[in-house]
């Protein structure tokens, strides 16, 4: 049996005139950023308030195969007020593929899922060590991390029905190719392209320890290709006619438990090791731990909390010395976010609920000018008509 059959010619047609569910969120909220240039403490940050608005539809209709056909749009703009208006950004998605549920083939119980996406983020490239849109020479580069992206993703969940683990233990194969492309070519700048493919697969398994612990494994593998940029040596130089390549192998390891009806805490340890193919310049190492805690005093309410901690490093006998990459350098992070959500559903009124989060995170990168504290305060709603 093929486990990536997807539903036939005539069975897309039918979609057109079966029973489709649409569901829609939106989300606008208002807030306080303190540095949204992520400028360095010493240069000094602009501060400023936002307004973010969301917007999610989705659209699903059952198909003859017992799967779904889906469509997945989605949109983010948060808009700065003049005093940090170079912080605007806009992020858009749009998914469409197909899923189905759990079935038997013979000793195993299938989940598919196969989706393809494009996506858009529109944002101004603030210089660090200015504050203000980035200039090379006279030519502004204030568009250089405007990209789209493409991608091509599947997945596929089993439970071996013959072992006794059955109903406690599911695994995951995960794949994924994608294409990152940059609006704007700078190269005649003498800048850097950034442009690159990669290629994903990633197994994972979720197992139930107890009725009130589970744990999660995902070990993804990449590897990102770029489409024309230099490996560098180990002083730092080019390599003439190298064209560069990361291998990452990554995890992320993390057991959530359940104490009691009404409170949840996750630990969990994330990272990953960087090769390139040429000789070792670009290597790395992350690895991160986080504490993840919710609290729900009653159905309507709930109070979220994390607290996490992650350490990027490479080789001390190595000098990054190259001004391509000054901000992929040794740094450590340190991230806290708190969160309260209220919701109200009465018949024959719209869902809504009410959100206030808190969330402050401190860079502490070996290049100063990229070490920065940064404090993000919110209020908003979310409705689901």
């Amino acid at each position: 049996m093929n486990p990536w059959k997807i539903p036939s010619t005539a069975t897309l047609l039918l979609w057109a005139v079966h029973c489709a569910a649409f569901e829609t969120a939106i989300a606008v909220d208002t807030g306080f950023d303190s540095n949204p240039y992520r400028i360095s403490d010493d240069i000094g940050s602009e501060s400023g308030l936002f307004v973010s608005t969301d917007l999610e539809l989705d659209h699903i209709a059952e198909v003859a195969t017992r799967g779904e056909l889906f469509i997945e749009t989605s949109g983010r703009f948060i808009k700065y007020d003049e005093d940090a208006e170079e912080g605007d950004r806009f992020d858009g998605k749009l998914a469409f593929g197909y899923v189905d549920g759990t079935r038997s083939s013979g000793a195993l119980g299938l989940k598919r899922k196969l989706e393809l996406e494009f996506g858009l983020t529109d944002r101004t490239y603030v210089d660090r060590a200015t504050g203000l849109p980035a200039v090379s020479g006279t030519e502004s580069i204030d568009n250089r991390y405007s990209h789209r992206d493409y991608a091509v993703k599947g997945r596929l969940d089993f439970k071996p029905e013959n072992m006794e683990t059955h109903g406690s233990t599911r695994f995951l194969i995960r794949g994924k190719f994608a294409i990152k492309e940059y609006v704007d070519d700078y190269s005649n700048l003498g800048l850097t392209r950034l442009d690159y493919q990669a290629y994903t697969i990633e197994p994972g398994l979720r197992h139930k320890l107890s009725n009130w612990a589970n744990l999660k494994v995902d070990f993804p593998i990449t590897l990102r290709v770029y489409e024309d940029r230099r490996a560098l040596d180990l002083t730092g130089a080019e390599i003439v006619d190298s064209d560069l390549e990361y291998t990452y192998f990554r995890w992320d390891v993390g057991v959530g438990f359940k104490i009691g009806e009404s409170f949840e805490i996750e630990p969990s340890f994330t990272g990953y090791l960087r090769r390139d193919n040429e000789d070792g310049y670009h290597d790395a190492t992350k690895y991160g731990v986080k504490l993840a805690t919710e609290y729900f005093p009653n159905r309507d309410s709930a109070f979220s909390f994390s607290v996490g901690y992650g350490d990027r490093s490479f080789d001390e006998t190595v000098p990054r010395s190259n001004p391509a990459d000054e901000a992929d350098r040794a740094r450590s992070t340190i991230k806290f976010n708190l969160r309260y959500e209220r919701s109200f559903a009465k018949k024959g009124l719209l869902p809504i609920t009410l959100f206030a989060d808190a969330s402050y995170q401190d860079i502490d990168n070996e290049n100063l000018l990229y070490s920065y504290d940064r404090s993000i305060f919110r209020i908003g709603f979310i409705a689901r008509p």
